[in-house]
């Protein structure tokens, strides 16, 4: 594994962990 695909996890955990507080307007991207 790279260095960069573990960043990027952590982005994706991140984002996930913040979208259900985000606005109505913005879609599943985890689907």
């Amino acid at each position: 594994m790279q260095k960069g695909d573990k960043q990027f996890r952590v982005i994706i955990a991140n984002t996930s962990f913040y979208l259900p507080i985000l606005p109505e307007n913005n879609y599943p991207i985890w689907k």
